[in-house]
């Protein structure tokens, strides 16, 4: 095998390595991949594959289709933490592999390899990827639908367009109603931009796309308002879709340079193709996908930004039109400029327990300032020596192998091989070790709510990992005298008036699980 050959095999499974080595060694973060985990726990148990509720209670976040997939996963490889990502992961991997042969189609072999590389091997994908929520199998459905709708415009290739309504149906299942609203406004600017309106009116009047879309997603959401009715509008459509966009939720609100630094973040180590795709965008040529790449990122950048509600992984809605643009845009040769950020990345890596250790007096939060602490025991002297060992064996490979002296070729090896190990390091290394120390009073008090073999009252604080974790039934509501009870360390005081505390069974970092007493005379 050649070196072009290796680059692009290296770059093809590059997402295998990023999003699956790894997966299950950390325990499930709250509060998204516990909630997540735990409404797909209480599909199972309860058997209704149509409805979901999080500790007894409606969850109308997000459609069925997560849940179906994690319920099999479960089934298939038990309650753990690898089987709820599983789903997540592999839509990662068909995500970046549809990015991939979309640039190779309408460019070149070369280019392709870089798009799966460029989205498998930066740091905002790898991170969703490797969590149990819909966000990486919804980004997987948004690349199907547009890339699929991009070919028809072109090609007029009708098969393309009943894919795009397949994923679009898919991705009315898997989120709502981003997934047409995201395809729809990227090839109505694409047709805007060439001119061909005789699209807008095929795309529009396919009868058999629209038998497709609404065939797969219409039955579920019939279903829920026959069910659930004016309670499934309210909570599903009014609050979680439109209301996040007329009004902050969860305290997530921004100012408009929000996502382009969010994008600089999320692209690393590859945001350096950032420089030759300004320059083709000013200095010419752009070719039809690249523009439509560039004004698919726009328009989500533009939409997220009016926004009141601005959650990190809406950037995400329009980071493939970018890497298509970016890979489009790629220069001959892998500059060594590139290698700079691969091994910035290592040193920050070197650095992360000296970084933790200044951070936190900082942290007001109890749970959080106990935790890092603890975090900072994960990376030892081995850890260190490592990145910084690896900092200068990438900085020597990477000036070598981007010499003009050497083919072009050994460049791309070099960069796909940097590419994923900073990756590994910074997925279940790094971000991995920092989540166990994070999550340890959880899954401590979880084990002992377990032993005790009693039904536990969560109140005051919110991880429903927890009941993920507990072998025991997990509710939500008021505590009464006698219960057992999960809750923050601080608010043992507000428990006076209700019981006295006759066991404290875990007490750690801001956790505290209380068997309850007596009500006060």
């Amino acid at each position: 095998m050649n070196l072009a050959s290796l680059a692009l095999v290296l770059a093809w499974l590059s997402p295998l390595a990023t999003f699956l080595v790894g997966l299950g060694n950390t325990p499930l973060t709250d509060v998204d991949e516990g909630a997540f985990a735990q409404a797909t726990s209480e599909l199972i148990a309860s058997g209704d594959w149509l409805s979901t509720t999080l500790l007894g209670q409606p969850r109308w976040d997000k459609p069925i289709l997560i849940y179906w997939l994690q319920a099999l996963s479960v089934q298939a490889f038990g309650t753990t933490p690898f089987a709820f990502r599983l789903p997540s992961a592999l839509a990662g991997v068909v995500w970046a592999w549809l990015v991939g042969a979309f640039v190779a189609r309408v460019s070149d072999q070369r280019r392709g390899a870089l798009a799966v590389l460029t989205l498998a091997c930066a740091l905002g994908p790898m991170v969703i990827s490797r969590v149990s929520t819909a966000d990486a199998l919804l980004n997987a459905l948004l690349a199907g639908a547009t890339l699929h709708a991009y070919l028809f415009v072109q090609d007029g290739d009708r098969r393309a367009l009943r894919i795009a309504a397949a994923c679009v149906g898919l991705g009315l299942l898997a989120k709502g109603p981003i997934a047409l609203l995201i395809p729809g406004a990227a090839v109505l600017l694409h047709i805007m931009i060439q001119r061909r309106w005789i699209a807008l009116r095929d795309v529009l009047a396919d009868p058999i796309a629209w038998a497709i879309l609404l065939g797969i997603s219409a039955p579920w959401y019939v279903w829920q308002l026959v069910q659930h009715g004016q309670a499934f509008i309210d909570g599903f459509i009014f609050k979680h879709n439109v209301g996040r966009f007329t009004q902050t939720m969860h305290g997530f609100s921004a100012g408009p340079l929000y996502y382009p630094t969010w994008t600089l973040i999320a692209l690393l180590p590859s945001v350096w193709l950032l420089g030759p795709t300004v320059y083709q965008l000013i200095r010419g040529p752009r070719p039809a996908a690249f523009s439509f790449g560039l004004a698919w990122f726009a328009f989500v950048i533009l939409f997220f930004t009016a926004s009141a509600t601005k959650l990190p992984h809406y950037g995400f809605y329009g980071l493939t039109g970018l890497v298509i643009a970016m890979s489009i845009a790629r220069p001959e040769r892998i500059p060594r400029l590139a290698f700079i950020f691969p091994v910035a990345i290592l040193v920050l890596a070197a650095l992360w327990p000296q970084i933790l250790t200044r951070f936190a007096p900082k942290v007001a939060d109890p749970f959080y300032a106990a935790a890092i602490p603890e975090a900072v025991t994960r990376f030892d002297d081995v850890w260190v020596l490592g990145c910084a060992t690896g900092t200068l064996a990438l900085a020597l490979l990477g000036w070598l192998a981007a010499s003009r002296r050497r083919p072009i070729a050994s460049g791309e090896v070099a960069w796909a091989l940097s590419s994923i190990i900073v990756m590994i390091v910074l997925g279940p290394g790094l971000i991995g070790r920092t989540i166990e120390a994070i999550q340890r009073p959880i899954v401590e008090a979880a084990e002992r709510a377990s032993v005790r073999k009693l039904d536990v009252v969560m109140w005051g604080i919110d991880v429903p990992s927890f009941a993920v974790l507990t072998s025991v039934r997990v509710t939500r509501r008021d505590p009464r005298p006698g219960d057992l009870v999960l809750t923050k360390t601080r608010r043992r005081p507000d428990l006076v008036p209700i019981a006295t505390v006759d066991e404290v069974l875990y007490e750690r970092a801001d956790v505290s699980l209380l068997k309850l007493g007596k009500a006060p005379e």
